[in-house]
């Protein structure tokens, strides 16, 4: 058989095989709303991926109106924003996510995730104090999350700072107190955080990590006291 026979067959086989074949197969296209928004956050994580931020922020915004409840996109949406250093789309995919009660804490979860795949990950504090500043009515839960970044880091200073602005409303919150106290202490201060776990101790005299934190402060100075805790 003829090299340009072998060339014919072989091609009219290909074509057979990609018009028949599901893998070879355009896909088809999108017919209800909800295939279009699934396939336009396909096309919105791929230009996040590829840091696109521009698209990623336009996709996003479709997406994000088309599920308002869902902390996942608006996450996205407010990296997206704050990587083009649009503040205004940040803020206004935060109050829109809450206004369609989308769950506050995997939100923020979603949010630190992604700021962290995105390389902008300290600016995650800046953002919440934004929030926090602009919704009095959602700052706890907001400084508590900050708090727990900090805790996480070993940032003496700040844990200080979100543990103040917390016992504002509740000094006797053991959790802030404990956490203040850490702070102190990694900012060289011992007595001070001595004193705070002592005034854990006077609100809850069986708190196990203050009176262990405690009697292990005072082992290398006081071991005598020490061993009262």
């Amino acid at each position: 058989m003829k090299k340009r026979h072998i060339f014919i067959l072989t091609a009219l086989a290909v074509l057979t095989l990609t018009s028949t074949c599901p893998v070879f197969a355009k896909p088809a296209e999108p017919t209800t709303p909800a295939d279009r928004i699934a396939a336009t956050e396909q096309r919105a994580r791929a230009a996040f991926a590829t840091a696109n931020w521009p698209g990623a922020q336009a996709l996003y915004i479709l997406v994000a109106d088309a599920r308002p409840s869902d902390a996942g996109p608006a996450a996205r949406l407010m990296v997206a924003s704050h990587m083009r250093g649009d503040s205004t789309v940040t803020d206004r995919a935060f109050v829109n996510a809450l206004s369609a009660s989308a769950p506050l804490l995997p939100m923020l979860d979603s949010l630190e995730v992604v700021m962290g795949a995105a390389g902008c990950r300290a600016a995650y504090p800046t953002l919440l104090i934004r929030q926090a500043q602009a919704h009095p009515y959602i700052a706890r839960p907001l400084y508590s999350r900050l708090l727990t970044h900090a805790t996480r880091r070993h940032d003496g200073a700040e844990m200080i700072k979100y543990a103040t602005l917390m016992l504002r409303a509740r000094p006797d919150d053991v959790t802030a107190l404990d956490a203040l106290a850490w702070g102190q202490l990694y900012t060289g201060d011992s007595d001070a955080a001595e004193q705070t776990w002592r005034k854990i101790l006077s609100i809850d005299p069986r708190n196990a990590a203050a009176l262990t934190a405690l009697g292990t402060l005072l082992s290398d100075s006081r071991p005598s006291e020490a061993l009262d805790y």
